[in-house]
């Protein structure tokens, strides 16, 4: 009898011990390493293309890179560059008159009698011709919109500006065709630069996601014209529809130039926003069954949470009339994680402007916050501009806290201070326990 109470009693205390040591290794921040961010690639799948790159979107950290600066065709490109230009220059619904020239290209644009293209001398709106483009790459559209601008040198001088303006270092364009020169060619880290860039412009991204378009028949067409998205991962009737997929391009590849054969999109789902850029896959269909290979690896491995949410208050100011000036957040801040993490406890480190006079106009740069992702090493992520929320006089030596915590941190601290009183109360069971076994 006593050495079967005594096995009890020892197997109480035992686990006892072990439930404390697991309360502390999963809650105490004491004891737990935190990784906030990504510190190794995982395991990457087997993929046959050529040149691969892949980013999220929302904070462009490459995931994984191989041969990305390997040259590829423009292509791919060129779609999600001229609309952004074009859109600079015009709005949606903004008329262009088509010329000869339009007419006499290449067309994606079909009727009931098979491709029938443009009409010179009829008049169609932005919105129709980026369909055509950003869905179908038809080259007849490119034509119609380079009637925008002055001549053909100002049009290529727009593109050429916006690789420039995008920093894409591999990246030459002579030519707004695809295929009308050998020397033009890109990578697939500007292909995913770009797109990146083009996910900030959401009209064209529900334009360049549409499975199929139709053009408003007028005087000069009367029949019927659609056109259809190359993309079959836009789709929903194909095997190859991906859901998660909002924007791409898919340029097919021929034999004499098989660099030709790329591929860009962009990718969401609950978990985060992902990019993929391909080039020189084995055949032109292996683009669909990459990208979705790649994605799904994102989507498991990698999530970005939302630290900051743009016009979000994060500081104030005091005013001379005794109220104060909120300082709102000028964008959203993501910061990516592992998939299994939780969103991380941070902190602001505010910096006043430079050039902060005693009257502040609204939206005015009034501050800047550097954010610091805290755990076992505290790591800085970048910065936030702070923007006054209305206009105000400023007392004379009004002053910024040199350091803001947010709810995340203060649920930290509140969680290590309750480990604590549990490790003692914990602790005192344990030793009470022991004192009555004797």
């Amino acid at each position: 009898m006593f050495k079967q109470k005594l096995n009890f009693t020892s197997f109480n205390l035992w686990t006892m011990v072990l439930i404390l040591a697991l309360i502390l290794a999963t809650f105490n921040p004491f004891f737990l390493v935190q990784v906030h961010a990504v510190e190794q690639i995982p395991t990457i799948p087997t993929v046959n293309a050529q040149s691969i790159y892949v980013m999220d979107a929302r904070t462009g950290t490459e995931l994984y890179a191989k041969q990305p600066d390997e040259y590829i065709s423009t292509e791919a490109l060129l779609p999600l560059l001229i609309s952004m230009v074009v859109l600079d220059e015009k709005n949606l619904d903004d008329n262009l008159l088509i010329n000869s020239m339009a007419q006499n290209m290449s067309t994606q644009i079909t009727g009931n009698s098979g491709k029938v293209g443009l009409e010179d001398g009829e008049r169609l709106s932005v919105r129709q011709l980026l369909s055509a483009l950003l869905m179908a790459q038809s080259q007849d559209v490119v034509v119609a919109l380079s009637g925008i601008f002055s001549d053909d040198a100002e049009f290529i001088s727009k593109i050429q500006d916006k690789v420039t303006e995008f920093g894409l270092q591999k990246t030459k364009i002579t030519s707004p065709l695809n295929g009308s020169t050998l020397t033009d060619h890109t990578t697939t880290r500007d292909l995913g630069l770009v797109m990146q860039k083009f996910l900030e412009y959401p009209e064209l991204v529900a334009i360049n996601g549409q499975a199929d378009f139709s053009f408003t028949p007028n005087n000069m067409v009367p029949e019927p014209r659609t056109i259809q998205n190359s993309n079959l991962q836009f789709k929903k009737d194909s095997d190859l529809y991906l859901s998660e997929l909002i924007a791409g391009q898919y340029a097919s590849a021929n034999s004499e130039r098989p660099q030709n054969n790329s591929y860009v999109g962009a990718a969401k789902n609950t978990q985060g926003l992902f990019i993929v850029a391909l080039g020189g896959s084995l055949e032109s269909q292996d683009n669909y069954s990459n990208s979705e290979t790649l994605f799904e690896w994102a989507f498991n491995h990698f999530k970005a949470v939302l630290l900051i949410e743009k016009d979000e208050i994060l500081s104030s100011l005091p005013l001379a009339d005794g109220n104060s000036l909120g300082l709102r957040a000028e964008k959203d801040v993501y910061h990516l994680i592992n998939a299994s993490l939780i969103k991380p406890a941070f902190s602001l480190n505010l910096n006043p402007g430079e050039s902060l006079q005693d009257t502040v106009e609204k939206d005015q740069v009034v501050a800047t916050a550097e954010i610091i992702i805290q755990g076992q090493k505290d790591v800085s992520i970048g910065t936030v501009n702070l923007l006054a929320n209305r206009s105000a006089n400023l007392m004379e030596e009004s002053s910024l806290p040199l350091e803001k915590s947010f709810s995340d941190r203060i649920l930290g601290w509140v969680l290590k201070v309750g480990v604590v009183l549990l490790f003692i109360a914990s602790l005192i069971f344990i030793i009470r326990t022991i004192n009555l076994m004797r």
